[in-house]
């Protein structure tokens, strides 16, 4: 929820710090327990992959909530309505 938070603040990029501590504490916990190789690479890979993914969304969620916000802006400009 924080990556979330920070994500829809223009110059922000803390949520990728939090994306990337979030993804470093997983691995880490799963090499503490998980014994077998083969399932903490397999482990790794997807945590690896659904955090990729999360940078991805999070990223597109960024660039959207800016560009909604200069086009109300400007809008907002056009007709007289700022302030």
């Amino acid at each position: 929820m924080r990556a979330a938070e920070e994500a829809i603040k223009a110059e922000s990029t803390e949520w990728v710090d939090i994306i990337d501590g979030i993804q470093e504490a997983h691995i880490a916990a799963a090499r503490e327990v998980v014994k077998v190789r083969a399932i903490f690479d397999e482990f790794r890979v997807e945590v690896e992959r659904e955090c990729e993914g999360l940078r991805g969304f999070l990223g597109a969620a960024q660039v959207s909530f800016i560009y909604l916000f200069i086009h109300s802006f400007r809008y907002a400009i056009d007709r007289g309505l700022e302030g």
